[in-house]
């Protein structure tokens, strides 16, 4: 990925979600950017820290689930400044968190492996409260 030619401080950011275990979703305080939500992963506190650069959430594309190899993986789309996309595997609680949050669409590819019927149980009751 291209790192952005931005140049960034902490106080650029205000965290709005974080996890634990998993990425900091930050909203970018300038309006001189491609902004949006900036995604910090373990590599750094602040997007603009992190090996990759900042990395904002696309939130014009769907937060992806997908079975295809018998168990879940879960995806969160990004892109950089330029507009190249890309994703990042996230948590199922991480996902259904952004969902909420960001007003974002879940896509699901289920193959009717064993992973699928549990995705589909804890879907439906997670993804029911996103709705709310």
């Amino acid at each position: 990925m291209q790192k952005n030619h931005y140049t960034y401080t902490a106080s650029d950011w205000r965290l709005v979600l974080g996890f634990r275990d998993g990425h900091k979703y930050f909203r970018c305080r300038r309006g001189d950017t491609p902004g949006g939500i900036g995604v910090a992963d373990q590599s750094g506190h602040y997007p603009h820290e992190t090996e990759d650069g900042v990395l904002w959430l696309d939130q014009q594309r769907p937060v992806l689930v997908d079975d295809t190899l018998e168990r879940l993986h879960v995806f969160v789309p990004l892109r950089d400044d330029a507009g190249n996309r890309s994703t990042t595997p996230v948590s199922f609680r991480e996902a259904v968190e952004v969902v909420r949050k960001f007003g974002m669409k879940l896509r699901a590819r289920t193959f009717g492996f064993p992973a699928a019927s549990a995705f589909r149980n804890v879907c439906e009751t997670d993804l029911a409260m996103v709705a709310r």
